[in-house]
């Protein structure tokens, strides 16, 4: 994401995802978004 995009809203907005699809099922596999590193980074649950 970060070489093609710079930002998680542009990367869903240049592929046409659902935000809060891409983010629940991220989430699900214990992944959220850092907008500082522009990443998705897995947390401890």
């Amino acid at each position: 994401m970060r070489l093609e995009c710079d930002s998680f809203e542009e990367l869903v907005s240049m592929y046409e995802m659902d935000v809060e699809g891409v983010v629940g099922k991220l989430d699900m596999l214990g992944y959220q978004y850092d907008p500082l590193t522009n990443q998705f980074k897995a947390y401890e649950r």
